[in-house]
């Protein structure tokens, strides 16, 4: 039988799950049925109904949304690895840069780019959208 867990998934499984869709497309996102039942993501379906792949499309409102929030407050913090968050998260999601071109851009290698930048900043991006996803109207604030 496995090492399979049962019941409900972990605040921890949501927020992999919200790290392996950081950058994905419409599309991918529009497969994504785990967050439809969400208040934040019904409200922004109702909202963008008449557009195709309108569950992709809310989900990636909230995405970007969590991006720049966590890069608005990372990049206000005075500290060194605050402002690396912020400008990782500028570069790769963003811009969509490679994480090898990111790694150059900082002056580090790229394993340590994924082991001590990307990781905590792909973290807080998920944190971000679950708070989001969470609230009835999430991008009123």
């Amino acid at each position: 039988m496995g090492n399979a867990r049962r019941g409900r998934p972990s605040r921890e499984d949501y927020t992999q799950l919200v790290v392996s869709l950081i950058r994905a497309d419409v599309w991918a996102l529009n497969q994504c049925e785990t967050f439809a039942p969400y208040p934040g993501v019904r409200t922004l379906v109702a909202r963008n109904h008449r557009l195709c792949l309108s569950l992709g499309v809310a989900i990636k409102l909230l995405l970007d949304r969590a991006v720049a929030d966590v890069i608005a407050s990372t990049s206000v913090k005075p500290e060194w690895a605050s402002n690396r968050v912020a400008e990782f998260l500028r570069l790769w999601y963003s811009e969509g840069q490679s994480l090898t071109d990111v790694a150059n851009t900082l002056h580090l290698e790229r394993h340590n780019v994924m082991r001590t930048v990307q990781r905590p900043a792909l973290t807080l991006v998920a944190q971000r959208f679950l708070e989001l996803a969470g609230q009835v109207d999430p991008l009123s604030e």
